[in-house]
Formats: structure tokens, C-alpha cells, sequence
């Protein structure tokens, strides 16, 4: 048997071992690996096999930037990514990022937040700005108003907010009781 056809045999031997080790690993293992990767992406590998269908919901980094979209359609998946990514994981969230520079919606902001914080949520970074919003101007609706949960948790604690107008006071009482780091 000359080499040419001994690397023929292994190749053949090699292709009949079509065993899929990645999927054998356990869901933390998995969530693990697709934290690294940015969340459009990780959401993508559901299409892999029925086995990784939902692994991407227990994803304990939630980070979406608006910079993914491009047009109005993409607008409206991108919003239906981040309910879906909310809702359909009932996992406690480590770290939930929101940036927006030209579209937003503020009860949706408000769900969102709101979201995060019930799902125990450890840092909450905010990046919202109003450049080519100029009818929610400060002086047209006198700030916005976060969701009064937030100025309660007591699992928050790493708080950074890049806002470009601003935020209505918060109720009297309890302010930020486990914050640690508060960016703003």
C-alpha cells in the first residue's frame, strides 16, 4: 500500500466518526461558550440541532446594541430579539446592556429594565441617546421616568447610565440599597 492511498483509508476512517462532542457537553459548558460570543450570534446556534434549540436562553449576559440593525424590519426583530431573550428565560441575568442611538421606545425601555431587575440582574448598563430624536427633547417631556424597581433591587450592583436627557427623580425612600458602582 503505497502513502497515497493509506492517507485515503484514514481520511474515510476519519469521516465515518461524525460524532458531535460539542453537543454531548453539558448546558452550563455551552452557555459558557456562547457568552463569548455576541448575543445575535449566540441566538443563532439554535439552528444547529434540537439540542441547541434553547440553550441561548440561559444566557447570563444580555447585551443588545442597536447597531446591528439597519433598516426598519431589522428594527422590529431586533426588539422582538430582546423580548424573546426576557421572556422565554426564567435564569437569573449577570449582566444586561441596552444601546440605542436613534430609536427607542420608552415603555419598552421601561419593560426591559424592568425585566432585567425581576430576573435578579447584577450590572444594568444603559446607552441611550436622543441625536436624532428631537421630539423627545428634555424640554418636550421633562426627562424620562425609569421603573421604580430599579431604585430598589437588591441584587443591583453595577449601575452605568450614558442617557442624553434626563431621568425624572426617583420616589422617596430606599435609593440603590446593593449598588456598588453607580456610572452615570
Amino acid at each position: 500500500m503505497n502513502e497515497s492511498e493509506s492517507h485515503s483509508k484514514l481520511l474515510r476512517a476519519g469521516n465515518q466518526d461524525k460524532e458531535d462532542r460539542i453537543s454531548s457537553l453539558p448546558d452550563g459548558i455551552l452557555c459558557n461558550i456562547l457568552s463569548f460570543l455576541p448575543f445575535r450570534y449566540a441566538v443563532a446556534t439554535c439552528i444547529l440541532s434540537s439540542r441547541w434549540k434553547c440553550v441561548w436562553t440561559s444566557l447570563p449576559n444580555l447585551c443588545f446594541d442597536e447597531a446591528w440593525i439597519m433598516t426598519e424590519d431589522s428594527w422590529n426583530r431586533f426588539e422582538k430579539s430582546v423580548n424573546m431573550a426576557l421572556l422565554l428565560s426564567d435564569s437569573a441575568i449577570n449582566r444586561f446592556s441596552l444601546s440605542s442611538i436613534t430609536r427607542y421606545n420608552l415603555s419598552q425601555l421601561k419593560f426591559w429594565v424592568s425585566s432585567a431587575i425581576s430576573r435578579n440582574v447584577r450590572e444594568l448598563e444603559l446607552k441611550i441617546y436622543n441625536d436624532c430624536r428631537p421630539e423627545l427633547d428634555n424640554l418636550n417631556f421633562g426627562g424620562i421616568e425609569l421603573p421604580e424597581s430599579i431604585y430598589t433591587s437588591k441584587t443591583l450592583e453595577n449601575l452605568k447610565l450614558d442617557l442624553r436627557f434626563f431621568i425624572k427623580a426617583p420616589p422617596p425612600g430606599i435609593c440603590f440599597p446593593s449598588v456598588k458602582i453607580l456610572d452615570v
